[in-house]
């Protein structure tokens, strides 16, 4: 008998986060001791199984089942002390056992609840195997009860220093508003809230891995997996951002119900549990590292539901985070990057990122003439007005402090921006084409 079973057998281990576990599904379900009858119907459970705290689940059919608790620290259930193959004596009982319930109990009882201050890697291999005969494995640990906490409080920012930290926090509290952080991607703007950010996923060699930001989209529910690189990341950090991701965002879909049930229980509708997570690939730069298209191209193929989104990150002048679109490749958005190096008013580098955002899919046009009408035609749909006006204007949602806030000077992108799109036009088309004499005519 190895010594983990005999210390269950003597009640030596600790139940302290079984207990707390087991309180807060209780919150939620109701939480009763497994008949006798259903252990003792036919051949009698083994011993392996019944030494250990399990418990019957109902009060909602899509979360009804068994839990299966595991007492113990840390160091209690290190592999070394609870064996793969003690593992594997009980997982056919687990199964037995949640037969036996749902004929005695007449009811759905689809789940299967492991509960354990720890479960490693080694340990989760094994327990996966009863996803081949139950609906819904939900594995509850340590890691997923801080979802159940209140938020951390968030306070404003210090602009000293500008490191991811920084980035993190100012990204978590726009996440934080009430309307949550609209972020564009190749579906469409979407309006993300905030659950978690530093939220432990993994045990790594040393320290915990963490996944940067939980959040959900306040439109059709899904979770999502936000991880970010600050703006001083390095070239192999950057490299490692897309598998690191990939990880979290595969841990998320794995326990989405573990994080529905902690966040916010079944009853309530924030989390779409049957929606596929969605992953969002947050750092700075002017363009995504090539493989990582060819990573996603492959990811998608395989997953159909799977939804993987680029999300450039920017600073302006008063170190406000901004959250856009990288551009396609050959779209007109590539004439955009690097920004120009002066501007006119404070407005203008705003709408410049507005427009970046609208042009991020639309293919860059076999004539000149082409670009110059989608230009034209995007100045107006962004902000309203006409790029012939003569004087400046004010739009409401490029202001953002300073004397000139919000304004726009439109004889600026006549007669500067417009060239700049041209001559890079010329040299990404490789200079086949002469330039193209502005007409405009001027309105007031």
């Amino acid at each position: 008998m190895s010594k983990y079973i005999a210390d269950v057998r003597d009640g030596k281990l600790s139940l302290e986060t079984v207990n707390c576990i087991i309180q807060h599904i209780a919150k939620h379900l109701v939480v009763t001791e497994i008949p006798e009858v259903i252990l003792n119907s036919g051949n009698k459970i083994t011993h392996k199984l019944t030494d250990l705290p399990i418990y019957l689940v109902k009060g909602n059919k899509s979360w009804a089942g068994i839990a299966v608790c595991f007492p113990g620290n840390k160091e209690d259930l290190q592999t070394e002390n609870i064996s793969t193959p003690y593992i594997r004596s009980i997982l056919y009982p687990i199964l037995e056992l949640s037969r036996r319930v749902k004929t005695n109990e007449h009811g759905r009882f689809e789940c299967i609840y492991i509960i354990g201050e720890n479960i490693s890697e080694v340990l989760l291999r094994k327990f996966r195997l009863l996803k081949f005969i139950t609906k819904n494995l939900i594995v509850l640990s340590r890691n997923i009860i801080p979802l159940a906490d209140p938020p951390i409080a968030i306070k404003e920012v210090s602009h000293g220093k500008i490191n991811e930290d920084f980035v993190q926090k100012s990204l978590c509290l726009k996440l934080r508003s009430p309307e949550g952080l609209s972020i564009p991607t190749r579906s469409g703007n979407i309006n993300v809230g905030y659950i978690k950010h530093e939220l432990k996923t993994h045990c790594g060699t040393k320290n915990p891995e963490k996944l940067d930001i939980l959040g959900y989209d306040k439109d059709d529910g899904s979770l999502i997996a936000f991880e970010i690189k600050g703006p001083t990341c390095s070239r192999v950090e950057l490299e490692n951002l897309f598998l690191q991701g990939f990880e979290h965002q595969n841990w998320v879909e794995e326990n989405k119900r573990a994080i529905k049930l902690f966040y916010e229980g079944p009853r309530r509708r924030t989390i779409n549990v049957p929606k596929r997570p969605r992953l969002l690939l947050g750092f700075f730069g002017e363009s995504v590292p090539e493989l990582f298209f060819d990573l996603r191209r492959q990811a998608e193929r395989e997953d159909k539901d799977l939804k993987i989104d680029f999300v450039r990150l920017s600073l302006d002048m008063f170190n406000e985070i901004y959250v856009n679109r990288f551009p396609d490749p050959d779209s007109l958005a590539c004439l955009m990057t690097p920004k120009p190096n002066q501007w006119s008013l404070r407005g203008d580098p705003y709408l410049w990122e507005d427009m970046s955002n609208h042009l991020a899919m639309t293919k860059l046009p076999e004539l000149m003439e082409d670009l110059i009408s989608i230009i034209e035609k995007t100045f107006l749909e962004t902000t309203g007005k006409p790029i012939s006006l003569e004087n400046s204007f004010h739009v409401q949602k490029y202001s953002h402090g300073g004397m000139s806030s919000g304004h726009i000077d439109p004889e600026f992108w006549r007669n500067t921006l417009i060239p700049l799109f041209i001559d890079r036009y010329q040299q990404y088309c490789g200079g086949k084409q002469e330039p193209t004499p502005i007409k405009l005519e001027k309105r007031k």
